[in-house]
């Protein structure tokens, strides 16, 4: 068991990481916590709402003097906790403690002094991982190294024609098989039952 205090000249940073594993069948979450060049982390498997439910407290906090937001992100398969607490004194003053517990009991404390909003963009960032398009995304004191990436799906480009291939869909085209001429009677027969047989127009002899 460790508690490691930071301050606002550390490097702090909390960075989660979505993997999918079983063919897409379930998600593994990655929560990893760092002061310096202390750093922990520990893989879960949550859902949405979970952190729907966080980012809709933090990003709103503090709403009153004193206050505070905990909660648990448990695992299903025993591998260990993720816990955050939130919580403003009668003066403002505001902080963040992430602890990373594993399933043998031993944790580890980050104690981080931050301002109301690096909390909100904290609640800004667990609020849009929500979302699965994103897999990673990484917060820290610093406002400009906030960051939120997507998956980086392989772009499709056009197949291209082969000539041959171009050259026989013509022929079929030009040259029908019976079936396909039949087929062609059969669909115009019922358009002509739904709509009515169309009127040609013969020029005057």
């Amino acid at each position: 068991m460790g508690r490691i205090v930071g301050s606002t000249m550390d490097e702090v940073g909390i960075k989660i990481e979505r993997s999918y594993q079983g063919d897409g069948e379930w998600e593994r979450i990655l929560f990893s916590a760092s002061i310096g060049d202390c750093h922990d982390d520990t893989s879960l498997d949550c859902g949405e709402g979970n952190f729907k439910e966080i980012g809709n407290a933090l990003r709103v906090f503090p709403k009153k003097r004193p206050d505070e937001y905990s909660c648990t992100l448990e695992s299903e398969y025993g591998s260990g906790d993720f816990k955050l607490h939130a919580y403003a004194d009668k003066l403002g003053h505001t902080n963040l403690e992430i602890v990373i517990e594993r399933a043998d009991n031993n944790e580890r404390r980050f104690l981080i002094p931050a301002e109301p909003a690096a909390i909100q963009r904290l609640g800004e960032l667990f609020l849009k991982f929500s979302k699965p398009k994103y897999r990673l995304g990484i917060w820290s004191l610093n406002p400009d190294s906030v960051t939120l990436l997507e998956w980086e799906l392989p772009k499709l480009e056009h197949p291209k024609i082969d000539p041959a291939l171009a050259e026989w869909e013509h022929l079929k085209k030009k040259h029908p098989t019976h079936e396909e001429i039949e087929r062609g009677k059969i669909a115009r027969k019922i358009i002509e039952e739904r709509e009515g047989p169309k009127q040609r127009w013969e020029l005057p002899g």
